[in-house]
């Protein structure tokens, strides 16, 4: 039985997990990737370019030629409607079973599976449910007791009870990385995850809904063997050469215990630079000077606001300005890179709040800032707020529960209020501004309220300034890695653009 799995975008590791294990039992797994030039969830948001191109049409078309048995489809909020188009173009050309999976289906399963074209959903972690799934299809009859499972009989929605977590995590197979390899860049930088799930329960962030599905939800934090990583990590190298790892755990510097084992463990075996994420307030001096010994030079955390009130009681954050600036000014001093997630509220659109940012930010200069545009992913607390507060209201719900406004870099929500957007693009451009300049001259652009119109400067022109041209003439900056994947990934693809030519 061949099962494909479409995607689009760049690897998505949940999907390598689910391959491993289909692999593992003897299946024919193949990915049919899409690469999204023009219309991605980072920096260029132009879908009028694909349509023009009549991309779906053509993938679809792709999908058919590679005869799978079933579409296995991971979803998130942005890539949830181009799944349901994809799964019905496919549909109106081959008889094959789909089944959807992923973030989106774990927040909506309801309106996900209110798709004719979505035959089945799977809830939790699908990897052995996928299995289970398959093996019974296999036979001739889904088993519609696996547990899961969502499905439709007779006009009606079932969801059977979602299993526990798995607990140890070393006893999954490997994951499938031979399914992304010919189509991501894994001579820059390959991501990693040591483990699963977030201790925290941020109102934006999934995590807690997840969470939240579990039987055993005290288990959602798990981590890898530190032996299981090492030798995975180990072998990645020998096969790919890797630049970089990007470990991508969610709060990577939490189990102190087995940070210290990696970390005396990784130089020794692995000894590839890589970057983590963290969360300031759990990060402490000792875990960044053990971190940069064990080859780290790149942290990302999420700071999101600078009102500490707003910080605590909207989005459930606790830890203080203060810990951020630590957060800064230690890997300054262990000479180690950081990037601060930072968004862009609506009841934070004003310059009050906005130049406390900015204020922070020419005070404590990280090497990158990261901003987004609130985008409300569904069923988190965060859109509970808004609806009780105004600034949702409830004919929103369609579009949020559909990712139509899913595009973060691109404005999200903010699109529709022209004057929060123009706020918040002159504040997106000024932050930038503040870390290509010396101390002095940024003191000059508060002066001169560069704020109030640094909107009209293209973004792109600055991304690319800061990314590229400054690292090549100051070593006070550094090239972000992920950005150069970004270059590269479009050097290369676009001529699957341009002929359609998918992998």
């Amino acid at each position: 039985m061949r099962i494909v799995f479409p995607y689009i975008g760049s690897e998505n590791l949940g999907i390598c997990y689910l391959s491993g294990m289909l692999k593992a039992h003897g299946y024919e797994t193949m990915l049919a990737f899409e690469p999204s030039l023009f219309d991605d969830t980072k920096f260029l948001h132009l879908p009028i370019i694909p349509r023009l191109f009549h991309y779906n049409e053509k993938f679809a078309d792709h999908i058919v030629r590679m005869k799978p048995q079933v579409l296995a489809f991971s979803v998130f909020s942005m890539n949830y409607l181009w799944a349901l188009d994809i799964a019905r173009r496919v549909k109106k050309k081959l008889e094959v079973v789909t089944v959807f999976g992923g973030v989106h289906v774990q927040a909506v399963p309801q309106r996900v599976l209110a798709n004719t074209q979505v035959d089945y959903v799977i809830l939790g972690e699908g990897e052995y449910a996928l299995l289970e799934f398959v093996q019974s299809l296999e036979k001739g009859e889904v088993d519609l007791s696996i547990r899961n499972l969502g499905y439709r009989r007779n006009g009606e929605m079932h969801f059977n009870p979602v299993r526990p977590l798995m607990e140890n995590l070393d006893e999954l197979p490997l994951p499938d990385r031979e399914m992304f390899a010919p189509v991501e860049d894994y001579k820059t930088g390959i991501l990693y995850l040591c483990g699963r799930g977030c201790a925290f329960s941020c109102s934006f962030c999934c995590n807690a809904m997840i969470r939240q599905q579990f039987p055993n939800p005290a288990k959602y934090v798990r981590m890898q063997s530190v032996e299981r990583c090492i030798k995975e990590l180990a072998m990645l190298k020998e096969r790919y050469a890797p630049g970089s790892f990007q470990l991508q755990d969610d709060v990577f510097t939490l189990n102190k215990q087995w940070l210290k084992e990696f970390c005396a463990r990784y130089p020794l075996e692995v000894g590839v630079p890589f970057q983590v994420t963290g969360y300031p307030g759990v990060i402490q001096e000792e875990d960044i000077a053990l971190l940069k010994k064990a080859g780290c030079y790149f942290l990302q955390i999420g700071v999101q606001s600078f009102n500490p009130e707003n910080r605590k009681r909207i989005l459930h954050r606790h830890e203080s300005n203060d810990d951020v600036a630590n957060c800064v000014n230690w890997c300054r001093q262990y000479d180690m890179g950081i990037s601060l997630d930072y968004i862009f509220f609506p009841w934070e659109a004003n310059e009050t709040d906005q130049l406390n940012a900015a204020h922070f930010f020419h005070r404590n200069p990280p090497t990158r800032i990261a901003n987004f545009y609130l985008s409300y992913l569904p069923s988190t607390e965060i859109v509970a707020y808004a609806l009780e507060n105004g600034y949702l209201r409830p004919e929103d719900m369609e579009a949020v529960e559909t990712g139509k406004n899913a595009y973060y870099h691109a404005g999200g929500d903010m699109c529709k209020d022209s004057d929060k957007l123009k706020l918040f693009n002159n504040f997106y451009n000024f932050f930038l501004l503040l870390l290509m300049v010396p101390y002095c001259f940024g003191s000059v652009l508060f002066k001169c309220r560069a704020y109030r119109f640094a909107r009209y400067i293209p973004k792109t022109l600055l991304l690319v300034m800061k990314e590229v041209f400054l690292p090549i003439f100051s070593k006070g900056f550094r090239e972000s890695p992920i950005f150069t994947k970004y270059v590269r990934y479009y050097a290369r693809n676009i001529k699957v653009m341009l002929r359609s030519n998918f992998h």
